[in-house]
């Protein structure tokens, strides 16, 4: 039988840095499939960078079809390269195929982790799917993967996009029991969820609380702020 020689960790690096220097999509594509036998022996990074590298070129098409690619080689796609992939379609505002690429990982027994569940829930939110992007949160919670401020603010923000300004500030709550201290994002996020309520009250008191924590407003918190208060 004729065996395909392995990657060592040095020519994975070379392979890596070969299509990080790449000058465009076109030529990562290439060098990806020239080596495809070999990738499917090396560590995650060259097939990462190489959908990563179409995520920032905005080909997230051409980064799914090399995830797909590779699990057509001599092993299947892991972590990092699913995460990409997941990168890629959160950068397009593909929530579907986020979605999508969350359920194969969990028929294959690769577990998610939470920068590609904040990944998905970008996704949705971009594509106007509040009530996904919370549900994304609530497997995040039920699962062993440990939160952090990144994906809460992802998911008031959602809140404040579906008007649920209530599980808003709940949320916000709970961040600052899980002892991760928000910053102005979650906090803008939870305003905007009180404005959209015409719950002024709250949204001042919001204001209030940041002040008492030292986190520093911006013009668009103050501008949510003000209009939580005209609407009231």
């Amino acid at each position: 039988m004729h065996e395909i020689p392995e990657l060592t960790r040095s020519s994975s690096s070379r392979l890596t840095a070969e299509i990080n220097n790449a000058v465009n999509w076109l030529l990562v594509i290439e060098i990806f499939y020239s080596n495809l036998d070999l990738l499917g022996h090396a560590d995650a990074r060259p097939a990462s960078a190489a959908i990563s590298a179409c995520a920032k070129a905005g080909q997230w098409l051409q980064a799914l079809r090399l995830l797909r690619a590779l699990g057509q080689s001599s092993c299947l796609p892991g972590l990092i390269t699913y995460t990409a992939a997941s990168g890629a379609c959160e950068k397009a505002e593909k929530w579907k195929q986020a979605l999508q690429l969350l359920r194969e990982m969990k028929l294959i027994h690769v577990l998610p982790n939470v920068v590609t569940y904040s990944a998905a829930m970008s996704s949705c939110q971009k594509g106007e799917q509040w009530q996904r992007a919370l549900n994304l949160f609530h497997d995040l919670q039920a699962s062993s993967l440990v939160t952090d401020a990144i994906v809460y603010g992802a998911a008031i923000g959602a809140c404040e996009k579906a008007g649920r300004w209530q599980q808003a500030l709940d949320l916000l709550t709970d961040l600052e029991l899980e002892t991760m201290k928000p910053d102005v994002i979650p906090y803008t996020a939870a305003i905007c969820a009180c404005e959209r309520g015409k719950q002024g009250q709250h949204a001042l008191n919001l204001l209030s609380d940041m002040r008492l924590r030292a986190v520093r407003a911006n013009v668009f918190t103050y501008t949510a702020a003000m209009r939580a208060v005209e609407t009231r």
